[in-house]
């Protein structure tokens, strides 16, 4: 197994350069505004095609290594389904990167797709009810229901994690965080975790590029990243209800997205208040906030600090996790305020 891993390591940085081959045939450049934007020349935006390659070639690696994954781990359709799901997904952002579609227009393609997806999968996909870390519950009842609730709580991230790709690595550090945290979950011997493992190799070799903004992660990279942690986290939830081991619950899970969730609702109240429209980019963002004062390192740790260190000590200490929330909110919102305070 450690002979695979290494021949993926090389992999990714054969298949890294092979993304931003194709990005240059297809003209996916980024490029600077002056406005939003400050890097200073355009840009190849390889994440969508770099990060679903990687996902394919793990199902390929898989197929002509049956024998061997069989007895570690066993693919279902509904991983087939998932694969297929996230090139729609991949399409998607494609389309994004290539002819900067409207927001409203990118995220109802995303439901649809969504809603679809789950007529193929089965329910250890999809949300059929709520557990609070008390044990309280809520039945969402009927598959339509269902389907309609998942997809919406699947639209609503999506569009939070695109919103915090404004920096370099701070979306693709993030997913590495999530990532180690699900296999923490996990037991190792799943689909999951074997492909959560191959993607952070794809995901540090990404960053390196990117912290030299050689690379960009682009829309497409948010959506082939985003579909993928939506139906895992969805996946260990409905899981942990089946084992009896919640550690995602419906407040764990609120701490675990906080930061960006807090953050697209605040811009997106901000935005109506001013009469401005709800999902036109601008500079407000919490990473913009941190940037206008540090640079991007200290960025990232602050804002990378935010995400992780609640959810950690969560884990450690269980009993305490409504007043991690609390503080995460605090921490937060004097961030925010500070911010208004000196600007006025």
């Amino acid at each position: 197994m450690e002979i695979i891993y290494f021949v993926y390591i090389l992999l990714s940085f054969t298949l890294i350069l092979f993304s931003k081959y194709l990005s240059n045939k297809l003209k996916l450049f980024d490029y600077p505004d002056k406005k939003r934007k400050f890097h200073k020349s355009p840009v190849l935006l390889v994440g969508g095609i770099y990060f679903s390659l990687i996902i394919n070639f793990f199902y390929i690696f898989n197929f002509f290594l049956k024998k061997k994954m069989d007895t570690i781990f066993s693919i279902d359709e509904n991983y087939y389904w998932i694969l297929v799901i996230i090139n729609l997904g991949l399409i998607i952002g494609l389309l994004d990167d290539k002819y900067n579609l409207k927001a409203l227009i990118k995220l109802f393609l995303a439901f649809i797709v969504f809603i679809f997806s789950f007529i193929y999968l089965d329910n250890q996909f999809y949300l059929t009810k709520l557990i609070s870390f008390n044990e309280y519950e809520i039945i969402i009842d009927g598959k339509i229901t269902s389907f309609i609730f998942t997809s919406l709580c699947f639209v609503i991230l999506v569009n939070a994690l695109n919103m915090i790709d404004g920096i370099n690595c701070l979306l693709s550090s993030i997913v590495v965080f999530w990532l180690l945290i699900f296999n923490y979950i996990l037991n190792l011997n799943t689909f999951f975790s074997f492909l959560n493992i191959f993607l952070i190799f794809g995901l540090i070799i990404f960053i390196f590029f990117n912290f030299k903004s050689k690379i960009f992660l682009g829309d497409s990279g948010c959506f082939v990243l985003s579909f993928y942690i939506c139906y895992q986290t969805v996946f260990i939830y409905n899981r942990g209800l089946i084992l009896n081991d919640k550690i995602l619950n419906l407040e764990s899970i609120f701490l675990l997205f906080f930061i960006p969730g807090i953050d697209m609702i605040r811009l997106i109240f901000t935005r109506a208040i001013t009469k401005k429209n709800p999902f036109r980019g601008d500079r407000n963002h919490l990473h913009h906030i941190l940037i206008s004062k540090y640079n991007l390192l200290k960025t990232l740790i602050i804002y990378l600090s935010l995400v992780t260190v609640p959810f950690t000590l969560y884990l450690v200490y269980p009993y305490f996790l409504n007043y991690f929330l609390i503080f995460t909110l605090i921490i937060y919102s004097l961030l925010v305020l500070r911010n208004r305070y000196e600007k006025n």
